[in-house]
């Protein structure tokens, strides 16, 4: 027999890449070094990677080599139990883990407070046998019992402070089949050197030098009012330090704080050195299954409420999503025949023609392929890989219900993996305690070190007591005095490792009442709190230093750049000036556009940018501006034919037909030239869009009819031209003379004078200051090129919202407002002008010095400074507009109201 050993280390039992290159050097075919985790074995593979190196769980494994068993993962082997015996419920479940507790102590003696369990034991067991589902446990006992194999005789364990049931279990088998053992343990864990002297081991004392070179680190306390608070307080500690984020690890002693930790880091931009993995769980087709398909809908509510994860996994957000959940509570389908096959599913078990779970996810793949020829999904071929895979496998082919089906879905679901992001090249370490002994950087953060959380007694499963553990006759029972020692002795030699040692807890919200930290930190002293407000007083003065020493050869050009960006002008080159000083003619709305926003102006009108494409959610509104007028003009030109006529002539019969054929030629266009481009609206969408926008028409006629045909005061007038050019030749602007173009919709001639209207689908008003700004300059200025020609009575926008409105929507002369109107114009009118189309009418609003004021901007500079900066404005992504420049521009107009007035 060879002999087995214990090297009792003193102090820190430092990571030793000297060591492990000895070890791989002298190791012999069958030699082998056993750690506690897959972390070691990563870090031991770095220095020394022709060193045999295994967890206890892999030596295991590869000793048993199973041949006809099958070995599941334990929240399988659960479920798998669970479905078989038809058991359900929590005292199945507890039934459960206490046999899964039970064979983690080696499948011990019951205690007699546990006996009841014998028989619900020996089902569970037979099951077992038959199916021969076993678990890592049932390696452990039949190892201890009589290995399968042996291939290794001289074995090296390493980084252990304490062994569980089974790992000790599994030594004394090896001690006594001969094997050569050499176990490292610190010398103060005393209760497991004791246990493994009785077993057949000797201890040899050894003074291992630590590998610090005489340093020696310290403790830093922190305390955090949340958990979050925490998280946040780790990242910006190592983001603003100056230690290398490869020598900087975070230790976490609970799993679900872990992975709250790696999200916020991640989100935050500090890189962890460890490959970013994304799970089923994590999908919208996962919500669509469980929320969907797998959970009872009783009520019309309750199903369409759960679309949105149909709407996610196919692409459909936003105001689509909107649109078509309103169809759907109006009871129509959405109108995409591939969407209303998915909804039809919901609440309909359509899992339930399946028996098996292989069965079940053969469906799943089916409904997957299906939605895929509708919209690109990343993870579909992962999903449907691992779902067929579940063919061949035993557990996957026992019938199940669909209550079990939604257990094991929820499962598979948080442990598939569909997609894995490489490690960066740098990152912090996130570690256990079982890991942090192998960490080989300067820094550890040990977070949630709160009394309650650290130290924490053993997790008994099932029914399991801390009152049984006395009973059962085993070494490593894993009583709280154990336990605690074992933490003790962990946060001891990480205190004594010379490396800097952060610590933080969670101290609540509670003032009065704070929670507490572990009973290992009592010794030192607090040096910071992390909460919100701290957060804002440090911060920004931390990092914006930091920014001006790492960047103080490049600040120079940032300011100049941000002083240009701040300033907002975009100056012409020489070339695009002389281009704009050369054209011959220029549009009113030309003018307009360039007053709104000079910007905007440059990227239409200059350089022919087109808005951004977007994802198309309504109605067109330049289609149904376009189509309104064509209906009107269609209406006035053909239909009615009155064109140079006296309003008189129409007779009561025509104008009675007027909103039938209104509405019949309304919609007909609307589904010739509008519902063919707009695919992505459902029919109860459209039929709403068409019937408002028909009634807005039959609206229009009303008051068209009681304003015009059967005005009396306007018996003798006429409409004498619709979409009239307008045309002024030789403008002039400073030292150039122009051609200036537009259009009115409408020219009427009442009494020898002129009177134009522009239709507007939209709201439409009018402010003469505007004119003098440069935003509405289309009614002064057509007022003005027609009265060279003749008198203007007025000029008015008609707004297909509020046909009837003639007040403040447009300019009128003084004789044509109130009761003596013969348009009928609201004495309410403020737009009264003696002078409308005329040259004191334009000095009066000083509309040919703006004209001249924006003709000299328009062909020299383009800057951010916006009279009417629209919030739908389609350049807001690369408009760099400030609040400041806004309310500049806001001051502009006042003062330039003030000088008006």
């Amino acid at each position: 027999m060879m002999k087995a050993h214990i090297r009792a280390v003193s102090g820190w039992q430092p990571f030793s890449p000297k060591r492990y290159g000895e070890w791989a050097r002298t190791q012999r075919e069958t030699g082998c070094c056993i750690v506690p985790t897959t972390y070691w074995v990563e870090q031991i593979r770095l220095v020394a990677p022709e060193l045999r190196c295994l967890t206890f769980d892999s030596f295991i494994r590869k000793c048993q080599q199973r041949v006809n068993d099958m070995e599941l993962v334990h929240h399988e082997w659960k479920w798998a139990m669970a479905n078989e015996a038809n058991a359900t419920g929590r005292k199945n479940e507890q039934i459960i883990n206490s046999y899964l507790q039970y064979k983690r102590f080696g499948e011990c003696r019951l205690p007699d407070s546990l006996r009841f369990l014998k028989p619900e034991f020996a089902k569970i067991k037979a099951i077992e046998e038959k199916r021969r589902w076993k678990t890592i446990e049932d390696d452990y006992n039949a190892f201890a019992r009589k290995p399968a194999s042996l291939p290794y005789d001289d074995i090296v364990v390493e980084g252990f402070h304490d062994f569980s049931v089974n790992q000790l279990e599994a030594l004394e088998r090896m001690v006594k089949e001969g094997v050569g053992l050499t176990i490292y343990l610190n010398r103060e864990a005393k209760a497991a050197i004791s246990e493994l002297v009785k077993i057949g081991f000797t201890v040899e004392d050894v003074d291992r030098q630590p590998v610090t070179d005489g340093q020696t680190g310290c403790l830093s306390l922190y305390k955090a009012v949340t958990e979050e608070e925490e998280h946040i307080g780790l990242i910006e500690h190592i983001l603003t330090s100056n230690t290398p984020l490869p020598n900087i690890a975070v230790l976490f002693t609970k799993s679900d704080a872990r992975a709250a930790f790696m999200a916020k880091a991640k989100q935050e931009g500090l890189p962890i050195a460890a490959s970013n993995r994304s799970y089923l769980a994590d999908t919208p087709f996962y919500l669509w299954v469980k929320e969907a398909l797998l959970t009872p809908l009783p009520s019309k509510e309750a199903r369409l409420g759960a679309v949105d994860s149909l709407f996610a996994v196919l692409g459909i957000t936003g105001r689509r999503c909107l649109r078509a959940k309103q169809a759907l509570y109006a009871g129509y389908g959405t109108g995409d025949s591939e969407v209303d096959f998915f909804l039809n599913q919901i609440g309909k078990s359509p899992l339930a023609e399946g028996n098996t779970i292989a069965e079940k996810a053969a469906l799943l793949v089916d409904m997957l392929t299906k939605m895929e020829e509708r919209t690109d999904i990343p993870y579909a071929p992962t999903v449907k890989q691992a779902f067929l895979a579940l063919d061949g496998i035993s557990y996957a082919k026992v019938e199940t219900t669909e209550d079990g089906f939604r257990q094991w879905f929820q499962t598979f679901a948080q442990t598939l993996v569909i997609g894995e992001e490489p490690k960066p090249k740098e990152g912090i370490s996130v570690l256990s305690w079982a890991d942090v002994a192998a960490f080989q950087g300067s820094t550890v953060y040990v977070a949630g070190l709160a009394l309650g959380t650290f130290p924490h007694p053993y997790s008994l499963l099932g029914y399991f007591q801390e009152s049984d553990l006395t009973e059962i006759n085993k070494r490593g029972v894993p009583l709280t005095s154990r336990t605690r020692s074992v933490q003790a002795l962990q946060f001891q030699q990480l205190i004594n490792s010379g490396m800097d040692v952060y610590a933080s807890y969670v101290c609540g919200l509670d003032r009065d009442s704070p929670a507490l930290p572990s009973p290992f930190l009592l010794d030192f002293q607090l040096v910071g709190f992390w909460n919100y407000q701290n957060r804002l007083n440090n911060g920004i003065g931390t990092y914006s230093r930091k920014d001006g020493t790492a960047y103080r050869g490049e600040l120079g050009h940032f300011q100049k750049r941000l002083q240009h960006l701040q300033l907002g002008q975009e100056w012409l080159s020489d070339a695009q000036q002389a281009k704009e000083k050369a054209k011959p003619a220029v549009a009113v709305t030309a003018f307009e556009a360039y007053a709104r926003c000079p910007f905007r102006y440059g990227l239409e009108w200059l350089l022919g940018i087109k808005p951004p494409a977007g994802q198309n959610e309504g109605l067109p509104a330049n289609k149904i501006g376009t189509l309104i007028h064509q209906c009107i003009e269609t209406l006035y030109r053909h239909k009615l034919n009155v064109i140079g006529k006296p309003f008189s002539t129409l007779s009561e019969a025509e104008k009675d037909e007027v909103p039938h054929w209104l509405e019949s030629e309304w919609r007909r266009r609307f589904n010739e030239d509008i519902v063919p481009f707009v695919p992505y609206m459902n029919r109860f969408e459209l039929e709403q869009e068409e019937t408002w926008w028909a009634n807005k028409l039959r609206l229009w006629w009303e008051a068209e009819r009681a304003r015009f045909w059967d005005r009396k005061e306007l018996a003798d007038a006429y409409i004498e031209g619709l979409e009239v050019p307008i045309v002024l030749e030789d403008f002039p602007l400073g030292t150039t003379k122009l051609k200036v173009t537009g259009k009115i919709d409408r020219v009427d001639v009442a009494n020898g004078e002129k009177v134009l209207y522009d239709y507007k689908t939209g709201k439409a008003a009018l402010k003469l200051e505007e004119a003098s700004h440069g935003t509405k300059l289309q009614l002064p200025m057509y007022s003005y090129i027609i009265g060279k020609q003749s008198p203007v009575a007025g000029a008015t926008y008609i707004s297909l919202l509020d046909p009837g409105k003639r007040a403040g929507n447009g300019v009128w002369k003084p004789e044509h407002v109130g009761k003596q109107s013969i348009f009928g114009v609201s004495a309410q009118c403020r737009n009264k002008e003696d002078a409308l189309g005329e040259e004191a009418f334009m000095e009066k609003w000083h509309i040919h010095e703006r004209l001249q004021e924006l003709w000299e901007g328009m062909q020299t500079n383009m800057p951010v400074a916006p009279l009417d900066c629209a919030a739908s404005c389609p350049y807001k992504a690369i408009c760099r507009v400030t609040e400041e420049q806004k309310r500049e521009a806001q001051h502009a107009i006042q003062q330039r109201t003030k000088a008006s007035n």
